[in-house]
């Protein structure tokens, strides 16, 4: 499965022609690597992350995800994909992000920060 995550002006709006493109084995696993982009939510949970978000982009509208990891990750990449942040790009897309940048291990961000440089615990 694969995600193209477009860019955003500083006023949240999508631009079509910039973005992150992921790929995972499923919608939780997406959902994953996003929240280990930044080392401000690498720490929540899957569902806390997904609720953060969201809670942004719709703040008015008190949103609930489904109990079940996946299912709850795949209404996420749905709802993103409404509002256009998110695209969904074909299985045999090309993409060239190489592994090693986004979050192999909890304790790190992609770029090199370690959770402790923020004082937060791994």
């Amino acid at each position: 499965m694969k995600i193209l995550i477009h860019s955003t002006t500083l006023d949240g709006e999508p631009l079509d022609a910039d973005g992150i493109a992921l790929e995972g084995k499923n919608c939780a696993e997406l959902v994953d690597i996003m929240k280990g982009q930044t080392p401000f939510t690498i720490e929540a949970t899957a569902r806390d992350y997904m609720l953060g978000v969201l809670g942004r982009i719709e703040p008015d509208r008190k949103l609930q995800l489904p109990e079940d990891p996946e299912t709850a990750a795949a209404e996420f990449l749905t709802l993103l994909g409404k509002h256009g942040l998110v695209e969904f790009l074909p299985d045999d897309a090309f993409i060239d992000l190489p592994p090693e940048d986004t979050c192999a291990k909890e304790d790190e961000c992609y770029c090199g920060f370690r959770m402790d440089d923020f004082g937060l615990k791994p």
